[in-house]
């Protein structure tokens, strides 16, 4: 109804499947008696949300207890090096994110941006309770592209390219994003977590000034069926912009929060194998990574991260 399990992660039996089935109805029922259409319930490893019933989330954290923890973890460990943690959240959706991360990662203040006006209502009202800041736009390395955002039936929002210029979202690159920022916030920003449904290797492409000059570590998709989709780019062009950004290091999730392995981009052996991930899935939209981009000299960061 609202996901696939591709990799069998959950491991269910049929009373299992009942019993989420019948949580899922009852959600979708309250749904329809609320008047703004959103209830706000208690996500594990999030905290309490304001969501849709349609939202996808609830029967993924049911099937896969690890999806979206790795962000939080991150989170937490770099509060350690870090009093004052500050982070960009690109492709915020709701907020739920950004909650966990404030939760139980001990970050200090999220910078949202979502560009689908759906979620983004619902982000403000996560966001007067969690006094996140919100900004209603879309990140990309071309702002003259002209966008519509809409949301489907899961809780994603989807890009769609027009030629009309009604109705269309405000597109910014995350340079102009960082540099708009008053100064006293930007040295605390040190981790972009990006997850933009195929587009999230054209938000780093837009950030090379303020990525090479404040080198914070990124959190992004590798949605390879999407990045084919979206933007028709291949894997040499993704490795090409990691390395204008001095992003040599790539820890590889898979989508369910699965540790699969540490890729220097600069070994053949890492460059073959992450070649062949990229090749296998961009056949099938039921299979994405996710990545943490490092720069050389933050490694020291997850020297003892429990991967």
């Amino acid at each position: 109804m609202f996901t696939t399990d591709p990799i069998n992660n959950w491991d269910a039996n049929i009373l299992d499947h009942l019993s989420d089935l019948l949580k899922t109805c009852i959600f979708q029922l309250l749904g329809k008696l609320v008047k703004d259409k959103t209830l706000k319930v208690f996500i594990s490893n999030n905290g309490w949300v304001h969501l849709p019933p349609e939202h996808a989330l609830p029967k993924i954290k049911w099937e896969h207890p690890r999806y979206d923890t790795v962000l939080f973890k991150i989170t937490k460990n770099l509060s350690k090096y870090f009093n004052d943690l500050h982070v960009i959240d690109i492709g915020a959706n709701i907020g739920d994110t950004a909650i966990s991360m404030l939760n139980y990662g001990n970050a200090k203040k999220v910078i949202c941006i979502e560009p689908c006006n759906y979620f983004y209502k619902i982000l403000l009202k996560n966001g007067k309770d969690y006094n996140l800041e919100i900004s209603n736009c879309f990140i990309n390395d071309n702002i003259d592209i002209n966008l519509q955002i809409s949301d489907d039936s899961r809780g994603n929002a989807v890009a769609e390219e027009k030629s009309q210029l009604s109705n269309t979202t405000l597109v910014r690159t995350l340079d102009d994003v960082f540099y708009t920022i008053e100064p006293r916030k930007r040295k605390k920003i040190k981790l972009i977590k990006i997850d933009v449904e195929g587009y999230d290797i054209n938000v780093i492409n837009s950030g090379t000034k303020f990525i090479l000059n404040e080198r914070p570590i990124i959190f992004f998709e590798l949605y390879s069926f999407l990045i084919k989709k979206k933007t028709g780019k291949k894997i040499q062009d993704i490795l090409s912009i990691l390395k204008t950004n001095e992003m040599f290091n790539l820890y590889l999730y898979d989508g369910w929060g699965t540790f699969v392995d540490f890729i220097d981009i600069r070994k053949n052996d890492d460059i073959n194998f992450i070649n062949r991930i990229f090749k296998y899935s961009e056949k099938t939209p039921d299979i994405w990574f996710d990545c943490i981009a490092v720069q050389d000299e933050n490694l020291k960061y997850f020297n003892n991260f429990n991967f």
